[in-house]
């Protein structure tokens, strides 16, 4: 199997399939890029013209697992018809989503936690997409007047902190176990009633 075959697109994700495999099964520090090479089929200095560093490729999986988790939440959103539905929707989805990624992908998810200690970019621009989608969603139930919000910006912002422990990996991961796990419903009830329009 050669490169030559493929757009850059998929040899990217081959590779990616090939590493997350293998990360799961050795852990990272075990993986090499020979052994990515070898699962792909591709030759080694093929894998570092895609990505340069296995560093590159684990940034590229934690990108396209927090990806994917987005847009089951968008896709869940999206099923729902009054704003207040969708934001209960794609808040519950983002956090389920990564629950169940977690318990298939644990040495990903694990890696995500370091990425969040050490500010990789794909994890700034994932909090930065779960804002705006909020903002957007905010906006959308203050235009058909089912909330009442001065500053959709602000407010969007606020919801977004106050729900860190339900939408981020490295929080939903440390709830595992603890009391207050699955308590979503309560938090989204709590957010949805301050949004409300009071008329």
């Amino acid at each position: 199997m050669r490169p030559a075959r493929y757009t850059e697109e998929e040899a990217k994700a081959l590779i990616l399939d090939a590493a997350d495999k293998l990360i799961e099964r050795y852990g990272f520090q075990k993986t090499t890029i020979s052994d990515i090479a070898k699962e792909c089929d591709f030759s080694a200095s093929n894998v570092h013209k895609f990505f340069g560093t296995k560093s590159a490729i684990k940034q590229a999986i934690a990108e396209r697992a927090l990806g994917a988790i987005f847009t089951a939440g968008c896709r869940s959103a999206n099923r729902q018809g009054a704003a207040a539905d969708k934001i209960a929707a794609f808040i519950d989805a983002i956090n389920k989503t990564t629950l169940t990624r977690f318990e298939k992908q644990a040495s990903v998810f694990e890696g995500l936690a370091a990425a969040s200690e050490e500010k990789w970019p794909v994890v700034r621009d994932y909090r930065l997409a779960l804002l705006r989608k909020l903002e957007e969603l905010i906006d959308l139930g203050n235009e058909r007047g089912e909330f009442d919000v001065p500053n959709v910006k602000n407010t969007a912002l606020a919801v977004h902190m106050s729900l860190f422990r339900l939408m981020h990996p490295t929080m939903i991961m440390e709830a595992i176990g603890e009391p207050d796990q699955g308590s979503n419903e309560i938090f989204i009830e709590f957010i949805l009633r301050g949004l409300k329009s009071k008329a």
